[in-house]
């Protein structure tokens, strides 16, 4: 009986001893977890701090470079227009070559302050409760014109059954929207066709843009929403672009918790499509985070 107690004895020495490690040793790992978790709060208040300074260079340099741009494309409209007397066939040449030059570097700072205010982590997008039908209404109205003057057609397919609204940023949306209506206009020939449509997916929203324009060529289809990137058939077709347009399109769609993607043959025309979730503050807090991450 002694020996039975003994033996049951060390048996609960060796559980207790047994536990007793594994609490030190969660409790060391408890520390680390918490010593992490504060060092990557700083971490990540350094990457939004970072982030501002960036946006705010950024939004200074294009403002101190957009002013002698103007000049300069003024001067140069001058120039061309005859203003300042007549000009040779080469002169004129040389000068429309500086003209639309200056046109791209227009384009180029434009393009880098949309991006910059589509990556800083979120701080510059105001989420409300906002009709995206408004939103594609005001870009119709605004491109109509543009349309008009290559004698494109320009309709907007509205929904079927009423879309809620939803919590996105109405000037990032607007701006994503209408790069995509911006680029089926350019890159659709005279008596071409742009159908804008809205959809109602139950969880989401759908937003496309159709047009029978150039397309996209097969094996250039994976790099089209890179930085910079402009395929052979559309920098033929097109002198000025930057390249930009479409990845500033990706980068608000994924920070509106949505996705983006494209249907295209080339010669034939494109159609490009995102989705907007219905969803509330406390989730487009989780996507925005899950954005800094990924940056």
């Amino acid at each position: 009986m002694i020996v039975f107690y003994i033996i049951a004895l060390v048996l609960l020495g060796l559980i207790f001893a047994y536990f007793y490690r594994r609490v030190l040793s969660f409790k060391k790992r408890y520390k680390y977890f918490v010593c992490e978790n504060n060092r990557l709060r700083e971490e990540n208040k350094k990457i939004r701090r970072l982030a501002k300074i960036k946006s705010e260079f950024i939004a200074m340099t294009v403002h101190q470079l957009r002013t002698p741009l103007a000049k300069i494309k003024w001067i140069l409209y001058a120039f061309i227009s005859g203003d300042f007397g007549p000009l040779d066939g080469k002169q004129k040449d040389i000068l429309e070559g500086a003209y639309h030059a200056n046109e791209n570097m227009v384009l180029l700072l434009k393009d880098l302050l949309d991006i910059s205010k589509t990556e800083d982590a979120g701080l510059g997008y105001q989420f409300a409760k906002s009709s995206i039908e408004t939103v594609a209404e005001g870009l119709m109205k605004s491109f109509s014109l543009a349309a008009k003057q290559k004698k494109i057609g320009l309709v907007f397919e509205k929904p079927k059954e009423p879309i809620p609204d939803i919590m996105m940023d109405s000037r990032k949306i607007s701006l994503a929207l209408g790069n995509l209506i911006d680029n089926a206009i350019k890159y659709t020939g005279e008596g071409g066709m742009v159908e804008v449509s809205l959809e109602n997916s139950g969880d989401c929203v759908k937003i496309s843009v159709k047009d029978n324009g150039i397309g996209i060529p097969e094996e250039e289809k994976e790099k089209i929403f890179t930085q910079f990137f402009r395929a052979k058939n559309a920098e033929s077709s097109i002198e000025d672009g930057t390249g930009l347009g479409l990845y500033i399109v990706k980068n608000i769609v994924k920070i509106h918790g949505g996705k983006i993607w494209f249907e295209s043959k080339e010669g034939e025309g494109t159609v490009f499509s995102f989705s907007i979730p219905f969803r509330e503050e406390d989730e487009i807090k989780k996507d925005v985070e899950k954005f800094v991450k990924n940056i």
